[in-house]
């Protein structure tokens, strides 16, 4: 650890470092400006002396600018930028996160320190790349300032959003939080007073919020030398109050509920990122704005005591059984150690993770891990193997299904996820709908009508993000002279959002008068009024 050498000195301000597949990607300013970086070794002699940049980014690249970046579940590279920078180039017709605006029918009061004067919508977002940059899509929007971002075990994205500090003490002010991240999600940070409320319909809720602190970097723990509470937790890191959070996420419905908890805090603990090692440890450095900086590993004192992953040890294991039971499965040295055991497989490697997947007997964890791992090892799952698996019982096992099928394409695959679009779990019909996003065809109309009904904001954004795809003239009708309240309100808002017109948002209000002459409850109240409040913007 006392041995320094340089690896690389062609780029600089390197926010985010993911190395993969032997070569290192970086977010940073290098030799043709800010941007998504590959590095890359081709020598070997220890230094990366290709630079190829995928993705450019216009504005800051400093503290609001391109931070985090991660590989998915899918094989993409997925960053997220402050609200200090933007993606340069037009992202896909395929982005999840299409449309945005204000939302405010007020002029807006900025801060009078300065600060993001002038930043309209979206803010901050999340981007995904290919690997070979040719496919650059917007995941999400509304951010301030998060540092980076983390998949759980299920491929769930997750961040933790900053807080203004200067705002304390108005009725605009965000304390810093925790999102899940369905794709197309709007998280609401507008300049000044113009911050959406978590009860606005268009705004994404928070899991859980931390309040003061600066977020920078994140982690999910899936090693086994921590006791067994701690496995599968999400670490976040908050410079300016010293402290490590933990958080151990509870599925609800199609999104997630959580209250973080403090693992470790210092006076002071400058923290700026985190990650597992091979031991086990969890690992963070600390440093910026001039602070003093370092390395530092916490370990489990437990030993022997604490609960493994597997009953068997992994020495003595099939080959199979200690790739799917691996710990910290999608960092860089254990995929290294996975693609080793697939070598010595061979050709039982593909047989052997499919009878996994498959197997009802086996833990649903274990079957899900199979399942991923055909992603980034192969063999890609077929559809007749994917069919069947929708049939399944367990709700993750048919959720994971929804989430492959995104990966692929056919007559088959769209009769599937149309299928999952009813499926009785509100988290499968939200992945199939994320799934079938990705996908060219028009998404089928019924579902969509039926999920937007639903009383979970996940869900129902979703919904309302297949439906914005959907030429308007398809289905406005149907939404303005709805007899169902929810079904107008919600799709009133996609309306206003993706086709807003003049002679739209007078038959929105319209409609909505006539709605407001009855009884309407509480909830429907305040989410008719923001969508009333669309309309009149």
């Amino acid at each position: 650890p006392e041995r320094i050498r340089v690896y690389c000195d062609e780029v600089k301000n390197c926010q985010g470092i993911l190395p993969l597949n032997g070569e290192v990607f970086v977010t940073c300013e290098g030799p043709e400006g800010h941007g998504l970086y590959r590095l890359a070794d081709q020598d070997q002699n220890g230094l990366l002396e290709v630079q190829q940049k995928l993705v450019s980014f216009k504005g800051e690249s400093l503290e609001h600018g391109a931070h985090g970046l991660q590989l998915g579940p899918d094989g993409m590279l997925y960053v997220i930028l402050g609200n200090g920078s933007q993606l340069a180039d037009t992202p896909d017709s395929s982005s999840p996160y299409q449309f945005f605006y204000e939302g405010d029918l007020i002029p807006r009061f900025e801060d009078p320190g300065g600060h993001a004067l002038g930043v309209a919508a979206p803010g901050g977002t999340i981007i995904r790349v290919s690997l070979d940059g040719t496919r650059k899509e917007m995941v999400a929007g509304g951010i301030r300032n998060a540092y980076d971002l983390v998949f759980d075990a299920w491929g769930d994205l997750f961040f933790q959003d900053s807080d203004m500090e200067s705002d304390i003490g108005s009725n605009w002010y965000r304390p810093t939080m925790v999102f899940h991240v369905p794709e197309g999600a709007e998280f609401g940070w507008r300049s000044g007073w113009s911050k959406f409320p978590q009860y606005y319909v268009d705004q994404t809720p928070a899991i859980c919020e931390t309040g003061r602190g600066s977020p920078t970097g994140a982690v999910l723990y899936q090693h086994n030398q921590f006791p067994k509470s701690y496995q599968g937790a999400m670490f976040f890191a908050d410079w300016s109050e010293g402290r490590i959070l933990m958080l151990q996420a509870k599925a609800q419905g199609a999104s997630y509920v959580g209250q973080a908890e403090t693992f470790l805090k210092g006076r002071p603990l400058n923290v700026v990122d985190l990650a597992v090692g091979l031991d086990g440890g969890l690992y963070f450095c600390t440093g910026g704005r001039g602070t003093k900086g370092g390395v530092y590993r916490v370990s489990s004192t437990a030993g022997k005591a604490v609960e493994p992953l597997v009953v068997e040890p992994l020495a003595e294991a099939s080959a199979i059984a200690r790739a799917i039971h691996h710990p910290q499965p999608m960092a860089a040295w254990a995929r290294q150690e996975i693609a080793q055991l697939k070598i010595e497989l061979g050709d039982q490697w593909g047989t052997g993770i499919e009878a996994v997947a498959n197997d009802k007997t086996e833990a649903v964890e274990d079957r899900i891990r199979a399942m991923q791992l055909m992603v980034f090892f192969g063999p890609t799952p077929s559809d007749e193997m994917l069919i069947q698996l929708s049939e399944d019982e367990d709700d993750l096992v048919r959720g994971q299904v929804a989430r492959l099928c995104g990966l692929k394409e056919g007559r088959n695959i769209e009769t599937l996820l149309g299928n999952l679009l009813a499926d009785p779990s509100s988290a499968v019909r939200r992945k199939a709908g994320e799934s079938w996003m990705r996908m060219d065809g028009l998404p089928p109309l019924r579902p969509v009508y039926a999920m937007l009904g639903s009383l979970d904001r996940a869900e129902t954004l979703v919904a309302r993000r297949m439906l914005e795809r959907v030429p308007a003239e398809q289905w406005e009708n149907e939404i303005i002279n709805s007899d169902e309240l929810r079904l107008f309100t919600q799709g009133s808002v996609a309306l206003m959002t993706a086709s807003p017109s003049l002679e739209r948002a007078y038959q929105v209000l319209a409609k909505a008068s006539q709605w407001m002459e009855g009884y309407v409850n509480d909830h429907d109240f305040v989410d008719l009024l923001r969508a009333m409040e669309l309309a009149l913007v």
